[in-house]
């Protein structure tokens, strides 16, 4: 899962903030056909990106999974 990341009830959840992106509590889920979510109650900030595909998070759909979060929290 990587640093900073912890299972709840259902989703994976951020234990600290990232600068520019989302805040400690994030909740988030990626599908294997790299449908992906995240909630951020603490901005009220939540997306979504759905792009039935696979494999399972290639290098470009991690890319476009960052872009867009940053995308997200610029505007927001």
């Amino acid at each position: 899962m990587g640093p900073g990341l912890k299972w709840g009830y259902g989703l994976m959840l951020n234990a600290v903030s990232l600068p520019g992106m989302r805040a400690a509590g994030t909740g988030s889920w990626a599908g294997l056909a790299n449908t992906f979510f995240r909630v951020d109650p603490a901005s009220g900030l939540t997306g979504a990106i759905y792009s039935p595909s696979l494999p399972f998070v290639p290098p470009e759909q991690l890319k476009l999974y960052i872009d867009f979060e940053l995308a997200l929290y610029a505007t927001g």
